[in-house]
């Protein structure tokens, strides 16, 4: 490629398959999730990046989605149930289930001249991150998942069952967080958390991740998913489980790289190229 697909728009367009933007509804369990796919330029399929937001979303890493479309590959952007004016209510475990919605809607005959089924890589961001790697384990046909500025629920909920002073603590950080989330309310997601904080901790299920690619990008500067509570603790236990192909590095920035918008576009490329 000729073309920094990072700082660089494409100058040879293809008349017969320019890139472009497809709207998509997708169904999870009969709720219509509302999302966009950048179609890549060039007769497909393409393989195509999933982009997955966090709680509650306000980074859709739009320029992220761009770059990657640049690179020649698909990429999709949605919203879970709940969120962001996607019919249902939002639930972390809806999360999961609402991942696997979307890879099947692109695996579906209506994408097949599309997207290239066989090649879907899942980029999630904060709790975007910690999804990507549940569905990922349950999808044995994922094989490439980046984690940035990840978030490790199951170690949030370890925080919240230490004390009831810890728990109000999230209590109260949710609060404004679930506004943009129908149905949601702070008190049950926490409650979710508990009744799930052994299945939703990723450290624990190391092993599982032996046949990904993965890349774990945080930032040094992060408040909300600081990387000692849970970017390091899972890099380590990844290490030590031996997972073959692991790229990190962290970044010198905020939680949603304000500063190192740059510097992640590029990392997440030259991963996926790599």
């Amino acid at each position: 490629m000729d073309l920094d697909p990072v700082t660089q728009d494409i100058d040879i367009i293809d008349a017969d398959h320019p890139s472009g933007l497809e709207h998509l509804n997708i169904d999870s369990d009969r709720y219509n999730m509302l999302g966009v796919l950048l179609r890549a330029q060039g007769p497909g399929p393409h393989p195509t990046a999933v982009i997955l937001h966090g709680f509650p979303g306000h980074e859709n890493n739009f320029d992220l989605a761009h770059a990657i479309n640049r690179a020649g590959w698909n990429s999709v952007v949605f919203h879970y149930r709940g969120a962001w004016g996607s019919e249902g209510e939002f639930s972390f475990s809806n999360m999961i289930d609402d991942v696997h919605a979307c890879l099947g809607h692109l695996r579906s005959p209506e994408w097949t001249e599309t997207v290239w089924g066989e090649r879907i890589a899942l980029i999630g961001h904060s709790m975007g991150g910690w999804a990507a790697m549940m569905t990922a384990m349950e999808d044995p046909s994922i094989h490439e998942v980046a984690f940035l500025a990840g978030f490790n629920l199951g170690g949030l909920a370890s925080f919240i069952t230490e004390s009831g002073f810890n728990r109000k603590i999230v209590e109260a950080s949710f609060g404004p967080l679930v506004r943009p989330l129908g149905g949601a309310d702070p008190i049950t997601l926490i409650d979710e958390i508990e009744k799930n904080c052994e299945k939703w901790e990723l450290i624990g299920k190391a092993r599982r991740m032996t046949n990904l690619r993965i890349l774990m990008v945080g930032a040094s500067r992060d408040t909300t998913a600081s990387p000692e509570l849970h970017h390091m603790p899972l890099s380590r236990g990844l290490k030590y489980a031996g997972i073959p192909s692991l790229t990190e590095l962290i970044l010198d920035s905020d939680h949603n790289f304000s500063d190192r918008r740059i510097a992640l576009c590029r990392t997440v490329i030259n991963w996926l190229g790599s």
